[in-house]
């Protein structure tokens, strides 16, 4: 195997810039299709709660506040339970919710919980959202005995897909498939151990060129 130069790769690639240009071209085509034509398309749906628990109803103290901070991640552990998740998939009629992915998440230094349900049903993927909403409630009345969670945002069905990301992928694929065929010129160059230069008798038989014979066209 031939140890190469930057010089040499950059001529490789100059020589063989056909065929690294075909590599990615057909990654991006088959990519944009399969994106396009191929995958279903998934909807995100969201619904928004609060968390405030209250000692009077008059007055908010600091202790309230510091109070719903704390439980704040309890209640996200407890969204994803799977007894609000049973519980979720029998308000909405189903056995299960594997056909959705779902994500509870906490905005930062707020007492906000974000339940985001992504589903190939637009409908479907807020009647979730919303019934996650709903359990979690009746969780927390239930384990906790209070009530001081409010759902501030109904999740609606969303109008646009969010997934799946057709424009990242196919760029993606572009990426990697030059990177690929830049590897694959490379490696074929350094495979090469043919004598073609007078430089390459130099450096790899150690003699001296004392002279060349030229080619002719006959």
């Amino acid at each position: 195997m031939r140890e190469l130069t930057l010089q040499d790769v950059f001529k490789a690639v100059l020589d063989r810039i056909v065929f690294i240009a075909i590599i990615p071209f057909v990654a991006v085509l088959i990519t944009a299709y399969i994106s396009w034509n191929v995958l279903p398309s998934v909807y995100t749906a969201s619904t928004t709660m609060y968390v405030l628990n209250r000692v009077s109803d008059e007055t908010i103290s600091a202790t309230d506040i510091n109070t719903s901070t704390l439980l704040v991640n309890d209640y996200q552990a407890l969204s994803s339970s799977n007894r609000v998740k049973t519980g979720a998939a029998q308000l909405v009629g189903l056995s299960n919710l594997n056909d959705f992915k779902i994500s509870v998440t906490l905005q930062s230094s707020t007492r906000l919980i974000s339940v985001s349900v992504e589903g190939t049903d637009p409908a479907m993927a807020a009647n979730v959202a919303n019934a996650i909403a709903a359990e979690l409630s009746e969780c927390i009345i239930d384990v906790m005995k209070v009530e001081n969670i409010s759902t501030i945002d109904v999740a609606v069905p969303p109008d646009q897909p969010s997934g799946p990301p057709a424009l990242r992928n196919t760029g993606l694929a572009g990426l990697i498939g030059l990177i690929v065929s830049v590897g694959i010129v490379t490696l074929m160059e350094a495979l090469n151990t043919r004598i073609r230069t007078a430089e390459d008798v130099e450096k790899f038989l150690n003699l001296p060129v004392l002279t060349q014979v030229p080619k002719l066209d006959i």
